[in-house]
């Protein structure tokens, strides 16, 4: 009976869990959407002509590339939701309690990376040291 329970309750999870992820995505969607209109009514001809008269001609190119940036970014969250919403299908159990992103994951191998790095450098002084300790009792 608890098993019972338990396994309603890891399926609701999930159901929750789907849900949510695909209203993230459905967000994300409208965000890019939103901003693609932003971007192209900056590139439109009285824009420009108005932009060309008044020597803005560099704000609108800015405000473009951060909205392709806006963009890039919102797919890229995108492409994660995705990546968690197939993990949850398949099972994965860190995928459905929020487990780690893979950013984070390469975060923590990078700073795993450095500290190795910072102890094998400590290491090696110490190893200078012994050495040197050595040779002036050789001499």
């Amino acid at each position: 009976m608890a098993t019972d329970a338990q396994i309603r309750f890891n399926e609701a999870m999930k159901a929750q869990a789907v849900h949510q992820i695909e209203a993230e995505i459905a967000e994300l969607k409208n965000n890019i959407s939103e901003l693609e209109k932003e971007s192209k009514s900056m590139t439109g001809f009285w824009v420009n002509t108005w932009n060309t008269i008044t020597f803005r001609m560099g704000k609108s190119a800015r405000e473009i590339n951060a909205n392709s940036d806006k963009i890039a970014a919102a797919m890229d969250k995108i492409a994660d939701a995705r990546r968690r919403l197939a993990a949850i299908e398949e099972g994965d159990e860190e995928a459905l309690t929020g487990g780690k992103t893979e950013h984070e994951k390469l975060e923590e191998k990078v700073e795993k990376g450095r500290s190795e790095k910072h102890s094998s450098s400590d290491e090696a002084e110490s190893a200078s040291k012994k050495a040197s300790e050595i040779e002036k009792r050789l001499i």
